[in-house]
Order: structure tokens, then C-alpha cells, then sequence
């Protein structure tokens, strides 16, 4: 049920509503909350900040080539594992983005 909550929040664009939603979650007794989910939201929070991503869950369309790329990812070479961890497929085909 939780997993509505957190598409509604996602595409809130609000991220103080997110931050605190990822925190009530985190915080809420007897649920369980998928990885992939709070990873979402941290990524989605990042780049609302203008922050690299930790997952590189957030896309967006080249304005010059019209192709889906990710937003920046800290620490690109290690973006695999770090997804691996919450559950997440690799990426593939990333451009270099990190600082």
C-alpha cells in the first residue's frame, strides 16, 4: 500500500513533502520498505537540489541528441554496485558524470 504513497510523492515535485515522506517511512513501525524505493526518492531529491544522484535513478532527454541519459551520478564506476545493493539493475551505456 506504501508503494502508491511513494509514486504520489515521487512526482510531488516537492521536496521538503519527499524528504519528509522518505523519513516518516523510514521511521514507520512494522512496514517494510523496498531499497529500491528509498533510493528513488534520494535520487529524485538530489537532483531537485541540483545534486548528483547516488543511483542514477532520474533521466532526462539530451536537448541536443533527443536520447535518455541520466542525470550526474557521484562516483559513476561504483553506481553499479551501490544499485546492486538496493536492488536495482545496472546501468548501461552511462556517459561520464561524475565531479
Amino acid at each position: 500500500a506504501y508503494k502508491s504513497s511513494v509514486l504520489v510523492a515521487l512526482h510531488s515535485g516537492d521536496k521538503i513533502f519527499m524528504k519528509n515522506f522518505l523519513k516518516m517511512l523510514i521511521k514507520q513501525p512494522g512496514i517494510s520498505i523496498d531499497s529500491s524505493d528509498s533510493a528513488l526518492l534520494i535520487d529524485k531529491i538530489a537532483v531537485l537540489e541540483k545534486k548528483y544522484q547516488i543511483y542514477g535513478t532520474q533521466s532526462q532527454i539530451g536537448m541536443h541528441n533527443k536520447k535518455l541519459t541520466p542525470y550526474p551520478i557521484v562516483d559513476i564506476g561504483g553506481v553499479n554496485k551501490r544499485r546492486e545493493k538496493v536492488g536495482l539493475a545496472p546501468l548501461k551505456h552511462l556517459r561520464r558524470s561524475s565531479p
